[in-house]
């Protein structure tokens, strides 16, 4: 549709209208202003038996490492922020030796999980898709089996306070 402007009135002339086309606007992750170690505070995970969280960055990925160096703890955690693009849960690949048996898909708090347990028991991985871009992957980690609480459980935990938090699709 075109305007014109003739003395004081605008005349509209119609005519066929025109696509507009060049490239789509840029993507907006919605996890870039996630620090990953305020998904967890120090007290959630002191009351699941993690030390407190530390930053730090592997490649690409924002994370946060529940555990201590010279502090001999039952377990340990951690959680990975990947902002994509092409990082969604969709995308991820589960890691080797996992119980096949154990996978396990629910909603919390309005978002999508795959719990993917290790078939020693001693580890566990839950992806937490934000979007068809992003995700959020926790794991945690047992020393040696026997120990209370299943690595799932104690990753189950984490998600429950971390997912809360996170942006909505």
């Amino acid at each position: 549709m075109l305007l014109v402007v003739a003395g004081c009135a605008p005349v509209v002339l119609r005519g066929s209208p025109e696509t507009i086309s060049g490239p789509p606007p840029p993507r907006v992750p919605t996890l870039k202003a996630v620090e990953p170690c305020s998904l967890l505070t120090a007290e959630e995970a002191a009351g699941i038996g993690l030390a407190p969280g530390w930053p730090d960055q592997l490649a690409d990925l924002r994370q946060c490492w529940y555990d201590k160096k010279g502090e001999s703890r039952p377990a340990s955690g951690s959680i990975f922020v990947d902002e994509g693009p092409g990082k969604g849960a969709d995308d991820l690949k589960p890691p080797g030796l996992i119980d096949e048996a154990g996978v396990r898909n629910e909603v919390i708090a309005g978002h999508p999980t795959t719990s993917f347990p290790s078939s020693d028991g001693l580890r566990c991985m839950i992806t937490i898709d934000v979007n068809t871009d992003e995700n959020v992957t926790v794991q945690s980690s047992l020393k040696v089996a026997g120990q209370p609480e299943s690595a799932c459980a104690i990753a189950r935990k984490m998600v429950g306070f971390i997912a809360p938090r996170l942006p909505k699709k």
